[in-house]
């Protein structure tokens, strides 16, 4: 870990292998996680977090928020532990997933811990970082829970101090893990002076989410505290997908070699997996008429039917005024004595079409006659017996043939 004391600022994150050579060495942290190039990890990446309840301590210098976490919890990798040391947040996401950054990122350092049984390698990494991202989202959550107890003590100028911070009883970094534990693993550094190197660097492929207020209080007293990406190399991401089921204990078989605690079972290695085959099938070509034969077919059979309507329709209104259906369902709604000396119009000789060629001529000389003949009021008001003709006398009407 880095002393408190040292000066370094991220903002001159490029030059910080002149004062820190650690940080110019290969394997160096952040770096973009391609989905398309990582490898499917099978248990031996498998890893479990035991964390418990926590006083809180916050140490604010270098413009990075260190939050230390009290003796105890653990992450066991490999039958090895790791105490959990410190927290610290960034703004905004340090790694890139897809060359796509988010609003803030969360790392839990660990340390390799004095309490271990188990017989540590020349490749037993030196501690393990485990990150998860976020990006703005609701006021509600674990995240918010484990923010909401802190962010409003923490310092706002640098000190040179663990400032202690009052919290819940129930608070602890298991508030940062998420349901969804697939995640990322590559060999990486501390992403801040000295860069620390063989820490093997585990991201959470689960994207939390933290509310706004929060994600604003930390840009505006932050700005952005991360480093610039660094080069892959020839580093390897693995990828470890969480299945609910995955974690249920695996029975083998007790070995007598001495340096193999468990032999699985051999057959396992020569399962072969099964291909995933595809549930879309594909429709069936009978060779009859084609698709768009079909539905060219139903737009030509749509039309004629609608055409057979329409003159269907038609047919049924002239039918109505020929034999004076119409014209007493008027009668009926407008009332008969409103419509006195219209029906004499309706069969005067003036209403007929001429079907010779003058017959624009020959209406527009009627209507003149018409209206020389037109009778007075008084002379026009029939007696309710006289303008009711016999059946036999009334006579049907063409009232399509008919101009008013």
């Amino acid at each position: 870990m880095s002393n408190t004391d040292d000066t370094w600022s991220f903002a001159d994150n490029f030059t910080w292998g002149n004062t820190y050579p650690r940080c110019n060495a290969k394997n160096q942290t952040p770096v973009n996680i391609d989905t398309e190039t990582t490898q499917y990890c099978n248990s031996l990446c498998d890893f479990k977090t035991i964390y418990k309840s926590s006083k809180c301590y916050v140490n604010y210098n270098n413009n990075l928020i260190r939050i230390k976490y009290s003796s105890g919890s653990y992450l066991e990798y490999q039958n090895i532990l790791y105490e959990l040391k410190e927290i610290t947040i960034h703004v905004p996401t340090l790694h890139s997933i897809d060359n796509s950054k988010y609003d803030l990122e969360i790392c839990m350092i660990h340390n390799l811990s004095s309490d271990n049984k188990t017989t540590t390698t020349s490749d037993t990494p030196n501690g393990i970082i485990l990150s998860r991202l976020f990006q703005s989202g609701p006021h509600y959550g674990s995240t918010e829970q484990f923010i909401n107890q802190v962010i409003n003590e923490l310092p706002k100028e640098s000190i040179n101090y663990d400032k202690e911070i009052e919290v819940s009883k129930n608070w602890s970094a298991n508030l940062l893990i998420p349901e969804n534990k697939s995640f990322y693993m590559y060999d990486g550094s501390l992403p801040f002076p000295p860069c620390d190197v063989n820490y093997k660097v585990i991201v959470y492929e689960d994207i939390g989410s933290i509310g706004r207020t929060n994600l604003d209080i930390f840009k505006l007293n932050l700005g952005e505290n991360i480093r610039l990406t660094q080069d892959l190399g020839d580093r390897i991401i693995m990828y470890s997908p969480y299945y609910k089921e995955k974690k249920q204990s695996i029975k083998g078989e007790i070995s007598t070699n001495k340096f193999l605690k468990c032999n699985k079972n051999p057959l396992k290695n020569l399962l072969v997996k099964p291909e995933i085959i595809s549930n879309v099938t594909k429709p069936i070509e009978d060779g009859g008429i084609s698709y768009e034969v079909k539905s060219y077919l139903k737009q030509i059979f749509l039309l004629v039917l609608i055409i057979i309507l329409l003159i269907n329709a038609i047919v049924f209104v002239k039918y109505l005024f020929k034999y004076y259906y119409a014209q007493n369902l008027l009668a009926l709604l407008v009332g008969k004595y409103n419509l006195v000396g219209v029906e004499n119009d309706w069969k005067s000789d003036s209403c007929e079409i001429k079907r010779d060629g003058n017959s624009q001529s020959s209406r527009t000389q009627q209507t003149s006659i018409n209206r020389q003949r037109q009778p007075t009021y008084r002379q026009r008001q029939p007696t309710y017996r006289q303008r009711q003709p016999t059946y036999r006398q009334r006579q049907p009407i063409n009232f399509f043939s008919q101009t008013f």
